[in-house]
């Protein structure tokens, strides 16, 4: 029971520590919405958000500001430095096999 939480409590810092890793290393600063819905995979209503680009990953969101008069989304994309990404993968294929 305590090795459980020792571990959650370990995967909770980890996941804050790459979180502020994606929101300081990744080119302009995300708004909280932004970051913190990042998809990592394709779901039903929604496609991901992150993407593997040239050896890395990039990540994609969607900002859609309705008084701009066109009505469509404007896409910004992020691009996540080399040795993020590295830590990045090895969270999500050895700590949280999709």
């Amino acid at each position: 029971n305590r090795s459980i939480t020792a571990f959650l409590q370990l995967h909770n810092n980890l996941l804050d520590s790459l979180l502020l890793l994606l929101y300081q290393t990744s080119g302009q600063p995300a708004r909280g919405p932004e970051i913190l819905s990042i998809k990592v995979y394709n779901i039903t209503s929604a496609v991901r958000n992150l993407y593997v680009y040239d050896g890395g990953f990039v990540w994609i969101t969607t900002y859609n500001k309705k008084s701009a008069g066109t009505y469509m989304p404007f896409y910004i994309i992020r691009f996540v430095p080399a040795r993020v990404s590295q830590m990045l993968y090895y969270y999500l294929t050895l700590i949280r096999p999709l």
